[in-house]
């Protein structure tokens, strides 16, 4: 029984250890919404352009999120196993003149696309969002609203 024991308990920690490193990999990766999303240009304004996970702790994803060109907020998703999907925790504002608020899933597909789903708003539609580049994120201040502006840019190439 002991044996039993120790080798469930083993196993329980090599899972949290190999999800944890496929998390961790995608930290600092910046996402745009992608081109060939099907959606109308009013439809599109009202998305979140882009985002950048800033951090993986265990089941938990520190996002910041682009909805305007100098708007740049912050949300957590935590992993919600029964869907396999990350749900924020709490409502997600977005759209021109942060004028909504909604439930959002977010799947990470691969490490290059992920897909956001916004629970109150066009349910059931899956927008897919690709891998730009990948930005170190200064754990220190990505939070600190101080530097809530320090965004990022949605092409490498951008200031």
């Amino acid at each position: 029984m002991k044996i039993i024991r120790t080798y469930t308990v083993f196993l329980l920690m090599a899972l949290v250890v190999l999800s944890c490193k496929t998390t961790q990999s995608i930290e600092g990766n910046v996402y745009k919404l992608s081109p060939e999303t099907n959606v109308t240009a009013q439809l599109q304004d009202e998305l979140i352009k882009g985002l950048r996970i800033d951090a993986a702790h265990g089941d938990t994803l520190l996002v910041k999120y682009k909805f305007d060109e100098e708007l740049f907020m912050d949300a957590d998703f935590v992993y919600r196993p029964e869907l396999k999907k990350y749900e924020s925790v709490r409502p997600v504002v977005f759209g021109k003149g942060a004028g909504k608020t909604a439930n959002i899933l977010l799947l990470v597909e691969d490490k290059k696309h992920l897909y956001l789903q916004y629970s109150d708003f066009i349910s059931g539609t899956r927008f897919l969002y690709q891998k730009t580049y990948k930005k170190k994120v200064h754990k220190a201040t990505h939070r600190n609203a101080y530097y809530a502006e320090d965004g990022f840019p949605l092409q490498k190439n951008e200031k």
